[in-house]
C-alpha cells in the first residue's frame, strides 16, 4: 500500500511522505560555531601559497573533480597557524560558494591536513542527519534540492554566489536517520551501477573519437589511392607521403586574411566596437561560438562603424577559424553561413586557402596538422602562434583533383562515425538524467527503498 504523502509546500520539493521533517539546514548542523564556518577572506591568502608547501589549500576543484589527493595551492606551517581555523577535517561537509555553486561533497579520510580556500563553505552535520544522504539531497549533480531552491529564489537577480545565510536557510527534506541510511545504501549501489554504464559509453566515446583521428591523419597523409610509391615528408609527425605529393610552406597554399583584428590592436578593438545584444549590421563571430556540430551561442552583433573598423576581418562563410591563443589553440572550424554581414573577432587567424578548404581542415583537425601548431604554441610562455607561424608551417600538397577525393572520402567516413558518437552521447545525456531523476525520487519520498 502507497505511504500516506503530504505536500511540502516548497515546489521544488513538491510532496514528501507525511512522516518526514522538511528543515532548514541550520537546524541540522551542529549548534557550536563549527556547525558552518565559511573559508577565509581571499586576502587572507594573497602571496602566501606556495608551490609544494607541508599543508594543502581545498578548493571547488576538489569537489567538482571528487578527489581531496591534491591541490593546486599549498602553505607552509606559519601560514597553516595563522589560518588553522579553516582547517578541514574528515567528515566535514564542504560546500562550493563562488561560480560553480551547488557542488557538496563529504571530506575523506586520511587527507592531508590543510584548509579551504574562500570559495568554500564547511558544515558539520549533527546526528540526526547521515552525510551521504545530505550529499545526495543536495549536489547540484546528485538530488539537487538545494540547488533546484537556490535557482527558484533567484527570482530575476543573479545568484553566482552563496554565504553563510543563504545556505542555512535551505529547506531540506529529512526522514528518520534509519530510512536516511537506507536510502544512502540503495542509492549507493544503484548510482554505482549506472556509474559503470556511463563510464563505458565514455570509454566507447573515446574510442570512437581515436578511430575518427585514426582515418582522418591516414587520409590527409598517406591519401586514399592505393599502392603508389611513398617518399620522406622531413616531418616527424607526419611520416611517409606520396611521391608525388608536394611539401610546400602554408603561405603558398592559403591566404591568412586575419589576425587579430585589422589594427592588430587590443585597445583600439575596446574603443571602436561595441557589442550589441539585438541585430544590428553584423554578426561578430567567436572563436567560442563555433564548434564542430556547428554555430551554438547566442550571436553578438556589432554596429556599420565596428563593421568597418574590422574591414580585414569580414566574413563570408567557408573561411577556416583557427583560434591562435590560450587552451583553444590547435582547434581549427570552418565558419558556416550565418548572416548577410559577418566579422572576426580577437584571438584567431582566418584563411581561405588556394585549393580546397576541406581538405585543409580535415588536416588540421588531424593529428598532424594539430601538431605542427601545439610545436610552435607551446614554445611560448602562453600558448600561442600568429600569422608568420602559421604561413611557415609545411603541410602535404596532393593534386586540388586529390584533395578533393579526399575530403569527400573524409565527408563520408567521419560523418558516420559522428553519428555513432551522437548516439552514445545522447545516451550517455539520458543516463546522467535518469540518475538524478532517481536520486531525486528516493531523497525526496517519492519512491521508498523496499
Amino acid at each position: 500500500m502507497a505511504r500516506e504523502m503530504t505536500n511540502s509546500t516548497k515546489p521544488w520539493i513538491g510532496e514528501i511522505p507525511s512522516h518526514w521533517e522538511l528543515k532548514r539546514i541550520k537546524n541540522i548542523i551542529q549548534p557550536s560555531k563549527d556547525g558552518i564556518k565559511i573559508g577565509p577572506f581571499g586576502s587572507a591568502l594573497t602571496n602566501k601559497t606556495i608551490g609544494e608547501g607541508e599543508y594543502n589549500v581545498y578548493s571547488q576543484a576538489n569537489l567538482i573533480a571528487s578527489d581531496f589527493s591534491s591541490t593546486k595551492n599549498t602553505i607552509d606551517s606559519d601560514t597553516f597557524e595563522e589560518l588553522k581555523n579553516y582547517e578541514v577535517f574528515p567528515d566535514d561537509i564542504c560546500l562550493s560558494m563562488m561560480g560553480t555553486i551547488g557542488k557538496c561533497k563529504k571530506v575523506p579520510a586520511g587527507i592531508r591536513r590543510g584548509i579551504m580556500d574562500s570559495h568554500l563553505i564547511k558544515i558539520r552535520l549533527s546526528e540526526s542527519v547521515d552525510s551521504r544522504f545530505f550529499e545526495y539531497v543536495y549536489d547540484k549533480d546528485y538530488g539537487g534540492v538545494c540547488f533546484a531552491q537556490m535557482q527558484y529564489d533567484k527570482k530575476g537577480f543573479i545568484m553566482d554566489g552563496l554565504n553563510t545565510s543563504i545556505v542555512k536557510n535551505l529547506y531540506f527534506p529529512l526522514p528518520p536517520i534509519d530510512e536516511q541510511v537506507l536510502i544512502a545504501n540503495y542509492l549507493d549501489f544503484e548510482c554505482a551501477r549506472i556509474d559503470v554504464v556511463m563510464e563505458q559509453t565514455r570509454a566507447s566515446i573515446e574510442e570512437y573519437k581515436k578511430l575518427k583521428q585514426s582515418i582522418i591523419t591516414e587520409a590527409v597523409t598517406k591519401g586514399i589511392r592505393p599502392n603508389r610509391p611513398m617518399k620522406d615528408s622531413g616531418i616527424d609527425w607526419i611520416g611517409q607521403i606520396p611521391d608525388d605529393w608536394g611539401m610546400p610552406k602554408m603561405n603558398s597554399v592559403c591566404s591568412v586574411i586575419t589576425d587579430y583584428v585589422a589594427s592588430g590592436s587590443f585597445a583600439s578593438l575596446a574603443e571602436n566596437v561595441e557589442y550589441l545584444d539585438e541585430p544590428d549590421y553584423a554578426m561578430l563571430i567567436r572563436t567560442a561560438d563555433i564548434s564542430e556540430k556547428g554555430y551554438a551561442p547566442k550571436p553578438v552583433y556589432i554596429s556599420k562603424h565596428a563593421y568597418d573598423f574590422l574591414k580585414n576581418s569580414n566574413l563570408f562563410g567557408g573561411e577556416l577559424m583557427l583560434p591562435n591563443i590560450g587552451a583553444s589553440v590547435g582547434d581549427i572550424y570552418i565558419v558556416p553561413k550565418l548572416y548577410e554581414r559577418m566579422s572576426l573577432a580577437p584571438n584567431a587567424i582566418m584563411v581561405k586557402t588556394r585549393y580546397v578548404d576541406r581538405f585543409y581542415y580535415y588536416y588540421f583537425l588531424g593529428k598532424p596538422g594539430r601538431l605542427s601548431i601545439e610545436d610552435i604554441a607551446q614554445s611560448t610562455a602562453q600558448a600561442k602562434f600568429n600569422k608568420t607561424d602559421f604561413r611557415q608551417l609545411r603541410v602535404p600538397l596532393p593534386s586540388k583533383e586529390e584533395q578533393l577525393e579526399i575530403a569527400a572520402y573524409l565527408d563520408e567516413k567521419t560523418m558516420k562515425v559522428d553519428a555513432l558518437i551522437a548516439k552514445k552521447e545522447k545516451f550517455l545525456a539520458e543516463m546522467e538524467s535518469y540518475k538524478k531523476s532517481l536520486i531525486f525520487e528516493y531523497v525526496t519520498g517519492k519512491k521508498e527503498v523496499v
